[in-house]
């Protein structure tokens, strides 16, 4: 029910599965320019930067009396994701691979993404945020019907991937997000944030059961959340929607970059697990290989034991 990209304190402790297995599972899928640059900006930077927002913002929350609601240093859960997570980018990898360099410069990202600075500028920012994103959806979905259209030039029809009714939904949540940036009335109240998370809560249990469900599925949040943070004025909605918008441009890249996307295709909940959490440095080791290893040979995924 969490954002999958996103990290706590005691995710780490359900990475079972071997730094090498996770990595020969990435690699196949991810090889060409376009789909590595793509997932590096703008999805790795969304998912860590939206990841220690919401961790900022559940420390000022939990821990109001706490000297300016940690906007001046890391707080509690902020510091132990910080220090569990990088712990695992750097002693997690068998001996070897990758090389420790990459590893701390994981490591660095997370540091630079729970900075003070970084989260304090998106939690003042958010709102500038939270009405741009439907149109960035949109520019991605325009790229994608663009590519599939000229492969129905070449190859014949294609069935469409995304359906117009994904098309209204984006177009939906970018009117109503502009609407709410004029002078309409915020809603206001604890009761109402309380039937707000409870509904998230209980749409997230029904939908995580099968996420890549073609009519409701959790990454629905990736369009929803960002709407309810504007209308009841409460920036931690658009945080943990910023997680679900990430994976969504995460599968744009893969049909762009004609690449089947990974986490759908594994089967073992150990392999989800330890894809999702390493993937900082996943993405990293990836990048250096294909920039400095052009020899490098990575065994086929088929050979990896089930």
């Amino acid at each position: 029910m969490y954002p999958p990209f996103y990290s706590h304190p005691l995710k780490v402790f359900w990475t079972r599965s071997k730094y090498h297995r996770a990595h020969v599972h990435f690699r196949a899928d991810h090889r060409s320019w376009k789909n590595i640059l793509g997932h590096l900006f703008p999805c790795l930077a969304l998912q860590l930067l939206g990841n220690f927002a919401l961790l900022a913002e559940l420390d000022g929350i939990l821990l109001p009396y706490s000297p300016l609601q940690w906007k001046t240093a890391r707080g509690p859960l902020s510091t132990s994701t910080v220090v569990t997570w990088g712990g695992l980018l750097l002693f997690g990898p068998e001996r070897g691979s990758p090389p420790l360099f990459l590893r701390v410069v994981a490591v660095l990202t997370l540091l630079c993404a729970s900075s003070p600075l970084a989260t304090n500028a998106l939690r003042n920012g958010w709102i500038n945020c939270a009405w741009r994103f439907p149109f960035l959806e949109v520019a991605v979905l325009v790229l994608s019907l663009r590519k599939r259209t000229a492969a129905m030039r070449n190859q014949g029809p294609i069935p469409p991937k995304y359906p117009c009714s994904l098309w209204a939904k984006v177009l939906l949540a970018a009117l109503l997000r502009l609407a709410l940036l004029s002078n309409c009335p915020r809603i206001d109240g604890n009761v109402v944030n309380l039937i707000l998370c409870s509904s998230l809560f209980f749409f997230l249990l029904l939908t995580s059961g099968n996420p890549y469900h073609p009519k409701i599925t959790p990454f629905h949040c990736g369009l929803a959340c960002p709407f309810l943070a504007l209308l009841v004025d409460q920036k931690a909605y658009f945080f943990f929607g910023m997680g679900y918008i990430a994976s969504v441009l995460q599968g744009l890249v893969h049909e762009i970059s004609d690449e089947p996307a990974t986490l759908p295709r594994l089967s073992q909940l150990d392999d989800e697990v330890a894809h999702v959490t390493y993937f900082p440095l996943l993405l990293l080791h990836t990048l250096w290989t294909s920039l400095f290893a052009s020899n490098y040979a990575i065994q086929d995924k088929n050979k990896v034991k089930q």
